[in-house]
């Protein structure tokens, strides 16, 4: 009896153990629950498209075609060369315009220097101050700088010519103008001496001392004095104004010479603005001979032309597949999820080529979510998400246009216990309703 007993107690500590671990389990259960925390996805079907859009690869001017570089489906980067255009006629209107541009340019400098050399200066002997300079040498060959020099110190001599042969002109006045001077002074003193003897001699002949006619010849000698001191101070002003003259010759020289070097470097400088514009325009075409790849992408559709065929200008010869350091993926939202959604929401990308379980997935984010609701062909609704993704490839393997994608948006975090309840809290709100 008393074991029976023991039996039975033993028993009934047993089950309320029991109870108890199982109390403690329930309790740390719903605890976990409580705090647990899963993300709250809504998923939607994407398919990878291009960050850009595909870039058509085109020769304006066209030409003829010489050699393509690139194959269906090779990767390029930006800057590869994909194909070239015979550049022989650019090549030599190329050359003939940079001929032109250094020969211009070349007197371009040699009348800066010019310029520079003369200096209007009356204190000078030659009447400028003339001074030979170093052309800059810059973008000319020696033949062409060799030329533009001889050019610029013949210009000098002869303008050292001219003024030098206005300078002995000025010598000679000068010389000629200081010797009727000193007639001049010399005329002067013989009148001055000739009209004392004059009044003298009409003293004596006023006192019967001396004939009449000596009085008459000194009074002739000193009209004829008087005349030549006229004529020598008149021959003096001609002088000095041949000096005058001749120095406004000299000054003009110089004037002309600078205003037409001024003039010629007015017209070298628009021609060689010309000049520069055809030639850049050239020498972009000549560029453009070798086309190359305007963005990082994968080559498709080479149009199928054979070596020395003729382009039109503006044929598409190719395109090129963009591909990023990040994708897009155009994703498919269903109607009933689409108020969940926001731009700037995390999201997950799943990509049915790759197992997510050995591959992962990329991270991305909400950028676009569409207006309203677009429908297939078969009339289901849907509203359109852009994600783009943080990177381009999943575990080094490559990733294309096209592919298609599981994307998972997270629109935030509940408790398990939360997803417990929720069919609860369903069946409530739909319960004691009249159906």
């Amino acid at each position: 009896m008393a074991d029976l007993y023991m039996g039975q107690l033993q028993a009934a500590k047993q089950a309320k153990r029991l109870v108890i671990i199982v109390f403690i389990l329930l309790f740390s259960v719903v605890l976990w629950a409580k705090f647990a925390k899963l993300e709250e996805v809504i998923i939607g079907q994407g398919t990878v498209i291009p960050v850009q859009r595909v870039q058509t690869i085109e020769n304006l001017d066209g030409g003829i075609l010489k050699e393509v570089l690139v194959h269906e489906g090779q990767l390029v980067e930006v800057g590869d060369p994909l194909l070239l255009i015979d550049e022989t006629r650019f090549a030599a209107a190329f050359a003939e315009s940079s001929q032109e541009r250094e020969s211009l340019l070349a007197r371009r400098n040699r009348l800066l220097t010019e310029l520079k050399s003369v200096e209007l200066d009356d204190k000078s002997s030659f009447g400028a101050t003339i001074q030979r300079l170093e052309i800059p040498r810059k973008g000319v060959s020696p033949e062409v700088y060799r030329q533009a020099y001889n050019t610029y110190t013949s210009r000098l001599t002869q303008l050292e010519s001219q003024l030098q042969q206005r300078t002995q002109s000025l010598l000679q006045q000068e010389q000629a103008s200081n010797e009727q001077l000193a007639n001049i002074s010399a005329l002067k003193q013989s009148l001055k001496l000739t009209s004392r003897e004059v009044e003298l001699t009409q003293s004596a002949v006023d006192a019967g001392a001396v004939a009449e006619m000596e009085l008459v010849k000194l009074q002739r000698d000193e009209i004829a004095m008087k005349g030549e001191l006229n004529q020598a101070t008149a021959l003096l002003q001609q002088l000095r104004a041949a000096k005058s003259q001749v120095l406004e010759e000299r000054k003009a020289i110089v004037f002309d010479y600078l205003a037409d070097t001024q003039n010629q470097l007015d017209e070298v400088s628009n021609e060689l603005a010309k000049i520069s514009q055809s030639s850049k325009a050239l020498e972009d075409r000549l560029l453009k001979a070798q086309v190359r790849a305007p963005v990082r992408g994968t080559v498709k559709n080479i149009v199928s032309r054979s070596i020395g065929s003729v382009i039109d200008p503006g044929e598409v010869m190719m395109e090129i597949v963009p591909q990023n350091d990040q994708l897009l993926i155009d994703t498919k939202v269903q109607p009933k999820d689409i108020g969940f959604i926001r731009v700037g929401m995390p999201a997950k990308v799943k990509f049915t080529a790759y197992d997510f379980v050995i591959y992962g997935g990329l991270e991305g984010e909400v950028t676009y979510i569409s207006a309203d609701a677009q429908y297939l062909e078969d009339g289901t609704a849907y509203y359109q998400a852009f994600i783009k993704t943080t990177v381009s490839q999943i575990a080094q393997q490559p990733i294309i246009p096209g592919m298609q994608t599981q994307v998972d948006i997270i629109t935030g975090k509940k408790t398990v216990l939360d997803y417990w309840l929720k069919p609860l809290l369903r069946a409530k709100a739909n319960a004691m309703r009249e159906p």
